[in-house]
């Protein structure tokens, strides 16, 4: 299956997409100040981290930090398991962690997550 068949037929709501190169060289903080901003200015803000690593268990499973960070910035109550729809314990690259883990990233709850917040 192609990446773009599982987005076909959701919204595309107005948006930005911050990519980089390598991991933790400040993508989340940078969207972070982002949506700040964009709350302060009144708008509606979704935010989406596709995929975390380095997550912690709690008794509702992996939570990723950066989803936590990314709520609070964004002054959301979306669930952190909308922000971050796959969450992997190993701190490595997503498709690193996902090796490690033997659990694929999960296109489909992405997918979700994009189709809920952009609605």
């Amino acid at each position: 299956m192609m990446l773009s068949d599982y987005f076909k037929g959701i919204a595309r709501p107005a948006g930005l997409f911050i990519t980089a190169t390598d991991t933790e060289v400040g993508k989340t903080m940078i969207t972070g100040a982002i949506a700040r901003l964009l709350r302060q200015a009144g708008k509606r803000v979704g935010v989406l981290k596709p995929v975390a690593t380095g997550c912690r268990h709690d008794r509702e499973g992996l939570v990723s930090a950066d989803a936590e960070f990314l709520a609070g910035c964004a002054d959301t109550d979306y669930p952190l398991s909308v922000i971050t729809p796959v969450c992997y314990k190993t701190p490595a690259a997503p498709l690193v962690s996902a090796a490690v883990e033997r659990r694929a990233v999960d296109m489909e709850a992405i997918a979700a997550a994009y189709s809920y917040l952009a609605e």
